[in-house]
């Protein structure tokens, strides 16, 4: 029996709480010192060194993971002194290895032949957490050479052949930018100004500000190739050069994202071989090509705001279309962008286009024939015009675009005019076109049916009578719904009564 008890405790591990400068001089030395499981805590400062995690799975953090405080991410900086990558993880790191609440600054990236990469952080065959950073004015740049050409790929962020979680960073100013050598001169080569991914899977892009970055070929804010995983509530805005967001053969849930002011386009989805969701997206003041380019890409596109985007080129639609295969397009609002709604280019098929407001032209250049926007067909659930796919052409009636307040007025007839075969509205009503729906029932659904101020008996008396009159479509009584299943049974009197009674 003793002998049992002492094998349980010599099995015992502790963590350990090494402490930057106190414990060890720099951040390498304290990662060196690490086993798995340890946290090496960083106290505020400037660290003039390059990091390697060195396959410790372990917490790098600055108080920050102490207090909640997110000052100590500004105060507490590892500068790369433009001496390669700020941050490498390449030796099978897992999720559990965190890098939390440093600005990640000055960075000059991974330099092998013909490439540069991941300026601010360089990630193979790895899957680190990154969160709650400041990844900013880092680089992969080459200033060209006829004879040495260099690709530069992930100013801010560099990830190959990973499953990575990036949440709560600021991503901001970093530059991928090389150059190939072709006849008269060099040629710009370079991709994800602000993240670069490639052979991805599962990946995790949450909650990121992601400004301010520039590169040249494609995705300046933000780059995948052969990946997939969520990009979700992220805001991508002002990139520089080439697009604030391109995927190319991959497969992401692209949600309730706000891409905003960027130069060379929102969106832009290539040679999708899966089925690519954008849904719930704000996509807005982008130039010179348009709010979604879908080239070769059975993308489904539902429930966006495109508006407002323009610029100076032939492609400054809403949502331009080409090649094989082609995406659906499904309550969407689609206004307001400088040559058109929707453009149809070179299709060898009509995309599903419906139960959209299309507000603008639609050009349809060497496509089928079609009557997409021809609002003399009929009339949809709602009762506005619409052509034979249900689509609308009605101003969409928004609080005020211009100060970023994309919200469905309530006159706007885009209000229960989507699919009404897609999931009902929060509020349970019929589907609203656009990222954002309009409650039916706000302030309404707190156990007050008569709306007195109380919550009695003659609530439950007013919901029994809602139960036995209400229809399937919104009411004042499916406002009245208490566990939000879209159907008033007894469950709801139930949980009425536990209310009233304080259970």
């Amino acid at each position: 029996m003793n002998k049992i008890i002492i094998f349980l405790f010599i099995g015992i591990t502790y963590a350990a709480v090494i402490n930057i400068p106190i414990d060890y001089s720099t951040i390498q030395a304290g990662i060196n010192a690490s086993t798995d499981g340890d946290t090496v805590l960083v106290q505020p400062g400037t660290y003039i060194e390059n990091i390697n995690f060195n396959g410790h799975n372990i917490i790098l953090g600055s108080m920050l993971i102490m207090t909640d405080d997110t000052s100590f991410i500004s105060q507490t900086v590892i500068d790369g002194n433009q001496n390669g990558s700020v941050v490498t993880f390449e030796n099978d790191e897992d999720s559990s290895a965190v890098i939390s609440g440093f600005t990640i600054t000055n960075g000059s990236g991974r330099i092998t032949p013909m490439l540069i990469r991941g300026g601010g952080i360089f990630c193979h065959n790895s899957s680190p957490t990154i969160e709650y950073n400041a990844i900013i004015d880092n680089t992969a740049f080459s200033s060209g050479d006829e004879f040495l050409p260099a690709f530069c790929y992930g100013g801010g962020i560099y990830a190959t052949n990973t499953s990575l979680f990036i949440r709560s960073n600021s991503i901001i100013y970093n530059l991928s930018q090389g150059w190939q050598p072709g006849f008269p001169g060099n040629f710009p080569a370079g991709s994800g100004g602000g993240i670069y991914i490639e052979n991805g899977i599962e990946i995790q892009l949450n909650d990121n500000i992601i400004h301010n970055n520039s590169t040249i070929n494609s995705g300046s804010g933000i780059t995948c190739e052969y990946s997939s995983g969520v990009i979700n509530r992220n805001s991508i805005s002002y990139n520089q050069g080439a697009g604030g967001l391109f995927l190319y053969e991959s497969d992401f849930i692209i949600s309730e994202n706000n891409i905003l002011g960027n130069s060379h386009g929102g969106v832009g989805l290539s040679n999708m071989i899966n089925t690519p969701l954008v849904t719930n997206n704000i996509i807005a003041f982008n130039e010179d090509n348009g709010g979604i380019g879908c080239g070769d890409s059975n993308a489904i596109i539902e429930f966006n705001t495109v508006m407002f985007n323009n610029g100076s080129t032939f492609s400054e639609y809403g949502i331009r279309v080409s090649g094989y295969p082609v995406p659906v397009i499904l309550n969407n609002i689609i206004s307001d962008n400088e040559r058109g709604a929707l453009s149809l280019n070179f299709c060898d098929s009509i995309p599903v286009v419906h139960h959209n407001d299309i507000n603008g032209s639609i050009l349809t250049y060497f496509s089928p024939e079609n009557t997409i926007g021809d609002n003399t067909w009929g009339f949809n659930a709602n009762g506005t015009a619409c052509d034979e796919y249900f689509n609308i052409s009605a101003p969409p009636l928004l609080g005020d675009p211009l100060q970023f307040d994309f919200t469905l007025q309530s006159n706007s007839s885009c209000i229960d005019a989507g699919n009404p075969e897609s999931p009902l509205d929060p509020d349970c009503s019929l589907a609203d076109m656009g990222a954002y729906f309009f409650d039916h029932c706000s302030g309404m659904n707190g156990g007050d049916v008569i709306a007195d101020g109380m919550i009695d008996i003659l609530d439950i008396v007013a919901m029994a009578g809602c139960i036995l009159e209400y229809n399937e479509n919104i009411d004042s009584c499916l406002c009245h719904d208490m566990n939000d299943d879209c159907i008033l049974d007894i469950l709801d009197i139930i949980i009425l009564v536990d209310i009233i009674i304080g259970a």
